[in-house]
């Protein structure tokens, strides 16, 4: 939900979430936000090794696009998007 939802690692903490999930399921027992950060890195580092392989196995080409902004506390971010196409000619992005 954290990184499909692109929601701040501290969303687990919050109390409108605790309660919700208190409600929905009390037996639930709510991630810290280490342990979700921990998560997302090894959810990230998986999904890199696998990039990796699709792109030294089919020697295709890559496009790459940049995005910047500024927040409004200045907070200068930058994403990179991938976009390739996959040996069964599906395009395919990664950001």
């Amino acid at each position: 939900m954290i990184i499909i939802d692109q929601l701040a690692l501290m969303f687990v903490e919050n109390e409108g979430f605790r309660k919700f999930m208190e409600d929905a399921q009390p037996n639930f027992k709510i991630p810290s936000r280490v342990t979700s950060a921990r998560y997302c890195m090894h959810v990230f580092n998986d999904e890199k090794e696998k990039l990796k392989h699709v792109l030294s196995t089919n020697k295709q080409m890559v496009s790459l696009t940049i995005d910047t902004w500024m927040s409004i506390q200045n907070m200068n971010y930058m994403c990179v998007t991938a976009h390739y196409i996959d040996e069964g000619w599906e395009l395919n992005k990664k950001y």
